[in-house]
C-alpha cells in the first residue's frame, strides 16, 4: 500500500459538477492499494498517516498530528502510484506483474469508437 499525503486547509473531490467529498483542515491522502495488501497493512498505514506530526503547534514547529488538531482525513484512490515505470510499456509490465500474482485478477476494458 502506498500513500502520498498533503496537508490542506481544505480539499474537495469533484466528479463532473458533483462534489463527492470535502474536508476542512487536515490531510488529503492519495492511496494505492496493491494485490498483496491486507487489512492489517491498511490499519498500520492509517495509524501512521494520522500520527505524522506535520501541523504547526503555534510556535512555528511542526509538532502536532492530525488527531491533535482534530483535523479531517480525505482518502482518494490513486492506483497509478503503484505503477512500475522503470521500463517498457506500462500495460505489458502491469500484465506481467499481475500474472505472477494469481491473487490479482487482470481486468482489461477498451472503449469502442472515438
Amino acid at each position: 500500500m502506498i500513500a502520498l499525503i498533503q496537508r490542506v486547509t481544505d480539499a474537495t473531490v469533484t466528479v463532473g459538477a458533483e462534489t463527492i467529498a470535502s474536508i476542512g483542515r487536515g490531510i488529503l491522502a492519495l492511496i494505492a492499494v496493491q494485490p498483496a495488501d491486507t487489512e492489517s497493512v491498511a490499519d498500520r498505514l492509517l495509524e501512521r498517516i494520522v500520527g505524522y506530526r506535520i501541523f504547526d503547534d503555534g510556535e512555528g514547529r511542526m509538532n502536532l498530528a492530525l488527531t491533535d488538531i482534530g483535523g479531517e482525513l480525505l482518502l482518494v484512490s490513486q492506483f497509478t502510484l503503484a505503477a512500475d515505470t522503470r521500463k517498457g510499456d506500462a500495460r505489458r509490465t502491469q500484465h506481467r506483474r499481475r500474472s505472477r500474482d494469481r491473487r490479482a485478477p487482470v481486468r482489461i476494458s477498451r472503449q469502442q469508437g472515438s
